[in-house]
């Protein structure tokens, strides 16, 4: 009896076109807070593209949190998460700036990235230099916020060739 073995590789590209295209739904969404609940302004919205961009195109992230908190409990309000995805063939349901409605008045906003095993790799000297091609300050936080009573629900896939970005909406 004969046995064969054989093995097949497969690599998947990233480009800037995949990238820029799941950016923009973000940045869409970004644009959405920023004009019916004022939680930034247009300045920080363009930056944070930017740097989002950065983060994401380099490969240093697979998580993207928008978060909304109770500033003196830390309690989270709602959060848009993120999730990453690299290598895959994506279902899309690709209309950008159509976040539900969010009461959020009197929270406090951040962006949270969760670094990649890209980013983990990577020497202090190089960590440090991509941090200053920012635009944005950041760093590490020690902020937990605590999460009761809501519930998830995924809602939107961003996606172009085999890269996206899964969005999904923690609400109170």
């Amino acid at each position: 009896m004969t046995y064969q073995t054989s093995t097949i590789t497969r690599s998947t590209t990233v480009t800037h076109t995949d990238v820029s295209h799941v950016i923009w739904k973000i940045k869409s969404d970004m644009f959405q807070l920023r004009l019916f609940h004022s939680m930034f302004d247009a300045e920080y919205e363009e930056d944070m593209a930017f740097d989002l961009f950065q983060w994401v195109y380099r490969g240093y992230t697979d998580l993207i949190k928008f978060q909304f908190y109770n500033p003196t409990t830390y309690l989270a309000h709602c959060e848009i998460k993120y999730d990453i995805l690299r290598g895959q063939v994506l279902g899309s349901d690709d209309d950008a700036g159509s976040i539900p409605f969010l009461n959020l008045r009197g929270t406090s906003f951040r962006i949270v990235i969760s670094t990649s095993v890209a980013w983990d790799r990577l020497p202090d000297q190089e960590k440090q230099t991509f941090y200053e091609s920012l635009k944005r300050q950041w760093g590490s936080s020690n902020l937990q916020l605590q999460y009761t009573g809501g519930s998830w629900m995924q809602d939107k896939t961003y996606s172009n060739n085999s890269f996206g970005a899964n969005r999904s909406i923690y609400r109170i």
